[in-house]
């Protein structure tokens, strides 16, 4: 036996208030798509009446927190708030004291908190042989950023092309080079 979920929002226009957005643009006699387009452009005269359901609570990992609440996810956070996946991580890179992931209460570390570029992060996360397990492996790449496996790896985390890391190479062997 499967439960129905009803998760439409009741919808305001200017001839009156239905049920769903669909039942709206029906009434109006428009696409869909068009009332969503009026919904933008006209949005004190169309517009949802009220937010949608919060998704049931679950064992949450990790939290995000904004100035408007917290969430159990970035996605969830999303949904209730209408603003885009990259504009609130966006947000937290501007703004890392209103915007933040949190684990049992304690703030996580940004990037510009701990002060690591992404490609010393990338680094860091796979320059120990004991994280990746591939038996394949005989020798590894060395560079001033660390020991890698694959020459791409570390193209990765220097921030710069495949072809550009093998230029360095062949220009500065002693910083470059494979180690067996």
């Amino acid at each position: 036996m499967s439960t129905i979920r009803n998760k439409a929002r009741s919808f305001v226009t200017p001839i009156g208030t239905f049920d769903t957005q669909l039942l709206a643009a029906n009434a109006l006699g428009i696409a869909h798509a068009t009332i969503r387009v009026r919904a933008r452009k006209y949005p004190s005269e169309y517009y949802f009446l009220e937010l949608p359901k919060q998704p049931s609570i679950k064992k949450v990992k990790k939290v995000y927190v904004t100035p408007k609440g917290r969430f159990n996810s970035l996605v969830e956070a999303h949904i209730v708030l209408n603003i885009s996946r990259q504009t609130l991580v966006d947000y937290g890179k501007r703004y890392p004291n209103d915007y933040y992931f949190e684990r049992d209460g304690v703030r996580l570390a940004s990037a510009a908190k701990t002060g690591l570029t992404q490609g010393e992060k990338y680094a860091i996360r796979n320059s120990d042989p004991a994280v990746k397990k591939t038996k394949s492996i005989k020798r590894y790449f060395i560079t001033p950023f660390g020991r890698f496996y694959k020459i791409r790896d570390a193209a990765i985390a220097h921030g710069i092309t495949y072809d550009a890391l093998r230029r360095q190479k062949d220009l500065y062997p002693e910083l470059y080079y494979f180690e067996d």
